[in-house]
């Protein structure tokens, strides 16, 4: 399919349902080791959720682990012990994903870690502590937790939270301009002299990243447009920027540019992890040919106009470090 050069999100979306049930599937296992081990379910419902480009449905090769649980509220003295179980669940998924190649978040963004295995309250209230000194860490958090997808357990507890995040970020103009900086913050894919600009050292050193440096801008801008209008889910990248030019004729064809820019960068990074058996984030301009490069280059061109919308509504200059 992704030689074909049509849109990529039809195999995205064959990878996201494989990974789905893949995922449901190792918790199902995990579920009867738990059992075996006299582990038992304490009785609370509770739902898994991806995060991250799995959640937009944009995973095509390789991909580490981002997923979190929430799980409903229990009585005060059972919370621990409510908490303990879906870590160890999560836990035991978590080896089996791995085993078969899902490679563990290195920022631990994952439901073993009891940070991200929550009642539905402390999810509120963490998110609410986001919200009020979103900096840093605060700041990336809050947004991991905005592209998320229900996929196993009571998917209407997941659902509801989804609802209550979406709508609590409604208003606060100055976590969605912070967010908006962040977007803009992202390093450019061209120089000045219109080269691309590669890593200087390191492991891909001389190699461009076109996660960072191109779709991770506008992947980030869709989003906080999205929040800012209010535009429910479905989460991924292209449906956003299309569900915004229909809300913004305005910018429509901005938008609508965005968003095949996004399907072109999804495919380079496609075909380069398929010939590198990598993930495609890295790869060295050199090995591209000429029309690869100004088709590329093209691509990048609604990236700049795109955040530009970005500082201008949301004033990102006049924000305080």
């Amino acid at each position: 399919l992704v030689e074909q050069r049509g849109s990529v999100y039809g195999a995205a979306s064959i990878m996201t349902a494989i990974n789905d049930e893949i995922t449901r599937r190792s918790l199902i296992l995990a579920t009867a080791i738990l059992n075996e081990q006299g582990l038992k379910a304490p009785g609370v419902k509770f739902c898994w959720l991806s995060l991250g480009s799995q959640a937009r449905g944009e995973q095509l090769l390789r991909t580490d682990q981002d997923h979190a649980i929430v799980f409903e509220d229990c009585a005060a003295g059972e919370i621990e012990a409510c908490r303990a179980y879906h870590v160890a669940l999560a836990s035991e998924a978590s080896r089996r994903l791995s085993t078969v190649g899902y490679e563990r978040c290195v920022g631990d963004i994952m439901a073993a870690n009891p940070e991200w295995c929550l009642s539905t309250s402390e999810w509120e209230q963490k998110f609410e502590s986001w919200l009020a000194e979103p900096s840093g860490q605060a700041l990336l958090n809050a947004s991991t937790l905005l592209d998320r997808r229900p996929i196993y357990g009571d998917l209407s507890l997941g659902k509801r939270l989804v609802e209550w995040t979406t709508q609590r970020v409604q208003g606060q103009r100055r976590f969605l301009a912070l967010l908006a900086r962040a977007a803009i913050d992202n390093p450019p894919p061209l120089s000045f002299f219109r080269s691309f600009v590669v890593e200087r050292g390191g492991e891909h050193k001389d190699e461009f990243d076109i996660k960072q440096r191109a779709m991770l801008p506008l992947a980030d801008a869709a989003r906080v447009l999205s929040l800012e209008l209010g535009i429910p889910d479905p989460p991924n990248t292209i449906d956003r920027f299309d569900r915004l030019a229909e809300a913004e004729p305005q910018n429509a064809e901005l938008f609508k540019a965005a968003a095949q820019a996004y399907d072109t960068l999804m495919q380079y990074r496609a075909r380069q992890g398929l010939h590198a058996a990598s993930d495609g984030r890295y790869f060295q301009v050199l090995g591209l040919g000429k029309l690869e490069r100004l088709q590329l280059r093209n691509a990048f061109g609604p990236i700049e106009k795109v955040l530009g919308v970005l500082k201008l509504r949301f004033q990102v200059t006049m924000l305080n470090t």
